[in-house]
């Protein structure tokens, strides 16, 4: 069986409420989940053809948690898109620590996502080690909006 490729990109719909995540970070997530992310029966019964799990992170200030709308299949049925809300804090000023809440709504979505679909997560997606890193490299998972 082979391992289930997953992508992230960003389409921002609620005016104001926006992470600046940079395309280093989602190469940094992409490799930590496509790895060794193995495709269960469950997803297979979804997504019989499905090779690419697609998320498009989105924010809104009316959530508190992570909310997920199904998308498209395209590409033949290929590739599974899936829209990612994630909450946001507009009364916290501090861009990195907003951003910071942002990632960690990120990958507790991710993890409540994947564990929906029986899948085990591998050992390089460690919500608390990704985390860590983002905060010691801020600069480098962050576009500067300045």
């Amino acid at each position: 069986m082979k391992a289930i490729r997953v992508t992230f990109c960003e389409i921002y719909l609620e005016p104001g409420a926006s992470y600046s995540f940079s395309s280093a970070l989602f190469r940094e997530l992409d490799k930590r989940l496509s790895c060794k992310m193995l495709p269960s029966e469950a997803l297979l019964a979804k997504y019989p053809k499905v090779t690419t799990l697609e998320f498009t992170l989105s924010a809104s200030a009316k959530l508190k948690t992570v909310a997920f709308r199904k998308g498209d299949l395209i590409k033949k049925g290929t590739i599974a898109e899936y829209l990612m809300t994630l909450p946001y804090s507009p009364v916290d000023t501090n861009r990195n620590r907003r951003a910071a809440s942002g990632l960690r709504h990120l990958v507790l979505g991710i993890n409540r996502f994947f564990s929906g679909f029986g899948m085990k997560l591998p050992n390089e997606w460690d919500a608390a080690e990704i985390v860590a890193i983002f905060k010691g490299n801020t600069e480098k998972y962050l576009y500067d909006m300045d």
